[in-house]
Protein backbone atom coordinates (compact mmCIF):
# COMPACT_ATOMS: atom_id res chain seq x y z
CA UNK A 1 0.00 0.00 0.00
CA UNK A 2 1.54 3.26 -0.82
CA UNK A 3 1.34 6.13 1.91
CA UNK A 4 2.72 9.44 2.30
CA UNK A 5 4.40 11.56 4.71
CA UNK A 6 4.94 15.31 5.30
CA UNK A 7 8.52 16.53 6.84
CA UNK A 8 10.39 19.68 6.93
CA UNK A 9 13.26 20.51 4.32
CA UNK A 10 14.88 23.35 5.92
CA UNK A 11 11.92 25.79 5.45
CA UNK A 12 10.26 23.91 2.91
CA UNK A 13 7.56 20.67 3.48
CA UNK A 14 8.96 17.30 1.80
CA UNK A 15 6.28 15.05 0.74
CA UNK A 16 7.20 11.67 0.13
CA UNK A 17 4.87 9.26 -1.19
CA UNK A 18 6.19 5.72 -1.13
CA UNK A 19 5.23 2.02 -0.88
CA UNK A 20 7.61 0.58 2.43
CA UNK A 21 7.11 -2.78 1.29
CA UNK A 22 7.93 -2.45 -2.48
CA UNK A 23 10.58 0.29 -1.40
CA UNK A 24 9.28 2.51 -4.29
CA UNK A 25 8.18 6.70 -4.15
CA UNK A 26 9.92 9.61 -4.84
CA UNK A 27 9.88 13.07 -2.81
CA UNK A 28 8.92 16.36 -3.58
CA UNK A 29 8.84 20.26 -2.72
CA UNK A 30 6.10 21.93 -4.10
CA UNK A 31 7.13 25.13 -1.85
CA UNK A 32 10.21 25.47 -4.05
CA UNK A 33 9.06 24.74 -7.29
CA UNK A 34 7.58 21.25 -7.27
CA UNK A 35 11.10 20.10 -7.37
CA UNK A 36 11.51 16.20 -7.46
CA UNK A 37 14.04 15.57 -4.43
CA UNK A 38 14.46 11.27 -5.18
CA UNK A 39 12.75 8.70 -7.49
CA UNK A 40 13.46 5.22 -6.37
CA UNK A 41 12.01 1.80 -7.64
CA UNK A 42 12.46 -0.90 -5.21
CA UNK A 43 14.90 0.63 -3.38
CA UNK A 44 17.59 2.13 -5.97
CA UNK A 45 17.15 5.90 -6.26
CA UNK A 46 18.04 6.83 -10.08
CA UNK A 47 18.04 10.69 -9.47
CA UNK A 48 21.23 13.07 -8.77
CA UNK A 49 18.58 14.92 -6.65
CA UNK A 50 19.32 17.56 -3.80
CA UNK A 51 19.95 16.53 -0.36
CA UNK A 52 20.52 19.61 1.55
CA UNK A 53 17.93 22.02 2.15
CA UNK A 54 20.90 24.52 1.47
CA UNK A 55 21.65 22.93 -2.21
CA UNK A 56 17.53 23.44 -3.02
CA UNK A 57 17.76 27.12 -1.97
CA UNK A 58 20.92 27.83 -4.37
CA UNK A 59 19.26 25.98 -7.12
CA UNK A 60 22.93 24.77 -8.64
CA UNK A 61 22.37 22.93 -12.04
CA UNK A 62 18.51 22.94 -11.54
CA UNK A 63 18.24 19.48 -10.47
CA UNK A 64 14.92 18.12 -11.23
CA UNK A 65 13.18 21.34 -11.69
CA UNK A 66 10.25 22.28 -14.17
CA UNK A 67 10.96 24.96 -16.85
CA UNK A 68 8.79 27.40 -17.57
CA UNK A 69 7.53 29.67 -19.33
CA UNK A 70 10.27 28.26 -21.52
CA UNK A 71 12.84 25.94 -21.33
CA UNK A 72 16.49 25.96 -22.44
CA UNK A 73 17.68 29.46 -23.40
CA UNK A 74 16.51 32.73 -24.27
CA UNK A 75 18.69 34.82 -26.09
CA UNK A 76 20.14 37.76 -23.89
CA UNK A 77 16.51 37.32 -22.16
CA UNK A 78 14.29 39.36 -24.60
CA UNK A 79 11.56 39.10 -26.42
CA UNK A 80 8.92 41.52 -28.59
CA UNK A 81 4.98 39.84 -27.83
CA UNK A 82 2.16 41.92 -29.04
CA UNK A 83 4.33 44.52 -30.25
CA UNK A 84 6.00 44.78 -26.84
CA UNK A 85 9.35 44.20 -25.53
CA UNK A 86 10.29 41.55 -22.54
CA UNK A 87 12.93 41.20 -20.62
CA UNK A 88 14.00 38.44 -18.24
CA UNK A 89 17.34 38.11 -16.22
CA UNK A 90 20.60 36.94 -18.12
CA UNK A 91 21.43 34.49 -15.61
CA UNK A 92 23.14 32.16 -17.56
CA UNK A 93 26.97 34.03 -17.06
CA UNK A 94 28.85 31.65 -19.62
CA UNK A 95 26.42 32.70 -22.46
CA UNK A 96 24.64 36.07 -21.55
CA UNK A 97 21.06 34.41 -22.04
CA UNK A 98 18.29 33.91 -19.98
CA UNK A 99 17.98 29.90 -18.88
CA UNK A 100 15.01 27.83 -18.20
CA UNK A 101 12.53 30.46 -16.81
CA UNK A 102 11.36 31.22 -13.03
CA UNK A 103 9.33 27.91 -12.88
CA UNK A 104 11.98 26.33 -10.16
CA UNK A 105 11.41 29.43 -7.70
CA UNK A 106 7.74 29.32 -7.91
CA UNK A 107 5.36 28.25 -4.78
CA UNK A 108 3.18 25.55 -5.53
CA UNK A 109 0.63 24.19 -3.15
CA UNK A 110 -0.57 20.51 -2.91
CA UNK A 111 -4.49 20.35 -3.99
CA UNK A 112 -4.67 16.47 -4.54
CA UNK A 113 -3.40 13.30 -3.62
CA UNK A 114 -4.33 9.51 -5.00
CA UNK A 115 -3.30 6.66 -2.78
CA UNK A 116 -3.92 3.11 -3.80
CA UNK A 117 -2.25 -0.26 -3.10
CA UNK A 118 -0.01 -0.30 -5.87
CA UNK A 119 0.14 2.86 -7.18
CA UNK A 120 0.21 6.93 -5.88
CA UNK A 121 -0.05 10.71 -7.16
CA UNK A 122 0.40 14.09 -6.14
CA UNK A 123 -0.48 17.30 -8.24
CA UNK A 124 0.91 20.77 -7.23
CA UNK A 125 -0.53 23.97 -8.85
CA UNK A 126 0.75 27.53 -8.92
CA UNK A 127 -1.54 30.72 -9.75
CA UNK A 128 1.24 33.27 -10.95
CA UNK A 129 -0.46 37.05 -10.83
CA UNK A 130 1.45 37.62 -13.90
CA UNK A 131 4.02 40.12 -11.49
CA UNK A 132 7.58 39.16 -13.74
CA UNK A 133 8.52 41.65 -15.69
CA UNK A 134 9.87 39.55 -17.96
CA UNK A 135 6.38 37.57 -18.40
CA UNK A 136 3.44 39.60 -17.13
CA UNK A 137 0.58 37.03 -18.16
CA UNK A 138 -1.25 36.00 -15.27
CA UNK A 139 -1.56 32.06 -15.85
CA UNK A 140 -2.33 29.11 -13.73
CA UNK A 141 0.66 26.11 -13.93
CA UNK A 142 -0.39 22.27 -12.49
CA UNK A 143 2.16 19.14 -12.64
CA UNK A 144 1.06 15.67 -11.53
CA UNK A 145 4.25 13.62 -10.47
CA UNK A 146 2.49 9.72 -10.46
CA UNK A 147 3.91 6.26 -9.48
CA UNK A 148 3.22 2.93 -9.77
CA UNK A 149 4.54 -0.57 -8.46
CA UNK A 150 5.09 -1.90 -12.13
CA UNK A 151 8.16 0.38 -12.20
CA UNK A 152 6.78 3.87 -14.16
CA UNK A 153 6.76 7.28 -13.02
CA UNK A 154 4.19 9.45 -14.76
CA UNK A 155 4.39 13.61 -15.10
CA UNK A 156 1.50 15.89 -16.44
CA UNK A 157 1.18 19.67 -16.72
CA UNK A 158 -1.77 21.98 -17.35
CA UNK A 159 -1.33 25.62 -18.29
CA UNK A 160 -4.27 27.47 -18.44
CA UNK A 161 -3.90 31.19 -19.66
CA UNK A 162 -5.64 33.97 -17.51
CA UNK A 163 -4.90 37.13 -19.11
CA UNK A 164 -7.05 38.84 -21.59
CA UNK A 165 -4.61 38.16 -24.99
CA UNK A 166 -2.81 35.42 -26.36
CA UNK A 167 0.24 34.69 -24.13
CA UNK A 168 3.58 32.32 -25.31
CA UNK A 169 4.24 28.99 -23.12
CA UNK A 170 7.14 27.08 -23.43
CA UNK A 171 7.72 23.64 -20.76
CA UNK A 172 9.81 21.24 -20.24
CA UNK A 173 11.60 19.67 -17.10
CA UNK A 174 14.73 18.95 -16.03
CA UNK A 175 15.59 15.12 -14.77
CA UNK A 176 19.16 14.12 -13.67
CA UNK A 177 19.04 10.48 -14.10
CA UNK A 178 21.91 8.76 -12.26
CA UNK A 179 22.02 4.61 -12.43
CA UNK A 180 25.37 4.26 -11.54
CA UNK A 181 28.06 6.49 -10.22
CA UNK A 182 29.74 7.46 -13.54
CA UNK A 183 28.34 8.41 -16.77
CA UNK A 184 30.88 7.05 -18.74
CA UNK A 185 29.65 3.41 -17.79
CA UNK A 186 26.31 5.24 -18.82
CA UNK A 187 24.63 3.40 -22.43
CA UNK A 188 22.32 5.93 -24.27
CA UNK A 189 19.68 5.16 -27.11
CA UNK A 190 18.13 7.89 -29.04
CA UNK A 191 15.19 7.94 -30.95
CA UNK A 192 15.00 9.33 -34.69
CA UNK A 193 15.97 12.88 -34.47
CA UNK A 194 17.96 15.58 -36.12
CA UNK A 195 20.26 17.68 -33.84
CA UNK A 196 19.84 21.67 -33.31
CA UNK A 197 23.16 23.11 -34.16
CA UNK A 198 23.87 26.27 -31.81
CA UNK A 199 26.63 29.23 -32.11
CA UNK A 200 28.84 29.64 -29.53
CA UNK A 201 26.47 30.86 -26.90
CA UNK A 202 24.25 28.42 -26.95
CA UNK A 203 21.32 29.40 -29.50
CA UNK A 204 20.25 27.83 -33.20
CA UNK A 205 21.96 28.43 -36.17
CA UNK A 206 18.97 27.56 -38.28
CA UNK A 207 20.76 24.31 -39.52
CA UNK A 208 19.68 20.58 -38.50
CA UNK A 209 20.95 17.48 -39.12
CA UNK A 210 20.32 14.42 -39.03
CA UNK A 211 22.21 12.44 -35.72
CA UNK A 212 22.82 8.69 -35.79
CA UNK A 213 25.64 8.34 -32.69
CA UNK A 214 23.35 6.85 -30.57
CA UNK A 215 20.39 5.19 -32.90
CA UNK A 216 21.74 1.86 -30.77
CA UNK A 217 23.08 1.11 -27.51
CA UNK A 218 26.29 3.23 -27.27
CA UNK A 219 28.66 3.60 -24.23
CA UNK A 220 28.51 7.53 -23.29
CA UNK A 221 32.29 7.12 -22.19
CA UNK A 222 34.64 10.18 -21.95
CA UNK A 223 31.80 12.18 -24.21
CA UNK A 224 30.66 15.55 -23.62
CA UNK A 225 26.81 16.29 -24.31
CA UNK A 226 24.67 19.43 -24.03
CA UNK A 227 22.43 19.19 -27.30
CA UNK A 228 19.19 19.57 -28.44
CA UNK A 229 17.17 17.62 -31.03
CA UNK A 230 14.17 17.88 -32.92
CA UNK A 231 12.01 14.45 -32.97
CA UNK A 232 11.40 13.38 -36.58
CA UNK A 233 8.69 11.72 -36.58
CA UNK A 234 5.50 14.21 -35.08
CA UNK A 235 3.18 11.47 -35.52
CA UNK A 236 4.63 8.71 -33.10
CA UNK A 237 6.08 7.92 -29.79
CA UNK A 238 9.77 8.03 -29.09
CA UNK A 239 11.60 6.73 -26.53
CA UNK A 240 15.17 7.81 -25.25
CA UNK A 241 17.06 5.10 -22.87
CA UNK A 242 19.98 5.36 -20.59
CA UNK A 243 21.83 2.17 -19.26
CA UNK A 244 23.80 1.24 -16.44
CA UNK A 245 24.03 -1.41 -13.77
CA UNK A 246 22.09 -4.16 -14.76
CA UNK A 247 19.01 -1.45 -15.25
CA UNK A 248 17.43 0.95 -17.96
CA UNK A 249 15.38 4.05 -18.03
CA UNK A 250 13.30 4.89 -20.83
CA UNK A 251 11.19 8.43 -21.26
CA UNK A 252 8.34 7.77 -23.15
CA UNK A 253 7.19 10.48 -24.85
CA UNK A 254 4.51 12.03 -27.48
CA UNK A 255 6.45 13.86 -30.32
CA UNK A 256 3.58 16.08 -30.96
CA UNK A 257 3.47 17.74 -27.62
CA UNK A 258 7.27 16.77 -26.71
CA UNK A 259 9.11 17.89 -29.88
CA UNK A 260 12.19 18.41 -28.75
CA UNK A 261 14.76 16.65 -26.35
CA UNK A 262 17.90 18.16 -24.62
CA UNK A 263 20.55 16.07 -23.61
CA UNK A 264 23.24 17.13 -20.88
CA UNK A 265 26.26 15.63 -19.67
CA UNK A 266 27.16 17.70 -16.54
CA UNK A 267 30.69 18.41 -15.38
CA UNK A 268 30.45 16.13 -12.78
CA UNK A 269 30.30 13.38 -14.60
CA UNK A 270 28.01 11.78 -12.15
CA UNK A 271 24.31 11.59 -14.15
CA UNK A 272 22.42 12.05 -17.35
CA UNK A 273 19.75 14.95 -17.89
CA UNK A 274 17.23 13.47 -20.78
CA UNK A 275 14.91 17.02 -21.19
CA UNK A 276 11.65 16.76 -22.87
CA UNK A 277 10.70 20.16 -23.62
CA UNK A 278 7.57 21.41 -25.81
CA UNK A 279 9.84 24.00 -27.65
CA UNK A 280 13.01 24.46 -29.29
CA UNK A 281 15.90 26.68 -27.77
CA UNK A 282 15.03 30.43 -27.72
CA UNK A 283 11.30 29.68 -28.74
CA UNK A 284 10.00 33.25 -27.63
CA UNK A 285 11.88 34.08 -30.52
CA UNK A 286 12.18 31.92 -33.21
CA UNK A 287 8.76 30.70 -32.44
CA UNK A 288 9.70 26.83 -33.54
CA UNK A 289 7.78 24.67 -31.09
CA UNK A 290 5.90 27.77 -29.23
CA UNK A 291 2.58 27.08 -27.60
CA UNK A 292 0.05 30.49 -28.26
CA UNK A 293 -2.18 29.83 -25.80
CA UNK A 294 -5.69 32.12 -26.31
CA UNK A 295 -7.43 33.92 -23.45
CA UNK A 296 -9.22 31.15 -21.11
CA UNK A 297 -7.16 28.71 -23.15
CA UNK A 298 -5.46 25.44 -21.61
CA UNK A 299 -2.47 23.15 -22.45
CA UNK A 300 -2.02 19.54 -20.81
CA UNK A 301 0.39 16.88 -21.45
CA UNK A 302 2.79 14.56 -19.90
CA UNK A 303 5.31 11.64 -20.49
CA UNK A 304 6.71 8.89 -18.57
CA UNK A 305 9.46 6.83 -17.64
CA UNK A 306 9.76 3.47 -17.09
CA UNK A 307 12.52 1.42 -15.38
CA UNK A 308 13.54 -2.16 -15.18
CA UNK A 309 16.57 -4.32 -13.85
Amino acid sequence: MFDYSKSNFGKYKRYTLQNTRTKTGFSVVPGRGATLLDLHFGGQNILDGYTQPAELDEMAWMKNVILYPFPNRLNSGRYMWAGKPHDFPANDRTTGNALHGFGAWQKFTVTRLLLTEVAAEITCRCFDAGKNPGYPFPTTLEVTFGISDNHRFRVEFSVQNRHTDFIPVGLGWHPYFRLVPEVGRTALRMPDCEQVHVNERMLPTGQRTDFNSYKTSTGIGEAFLDNCFKIKKLDSIYRASIFGGGQKLTLVANAKLWPYLQVFTPPARTSVALEPMTCNIDAFNNHEGLLKLPPGGEWRGGFFLEHSA
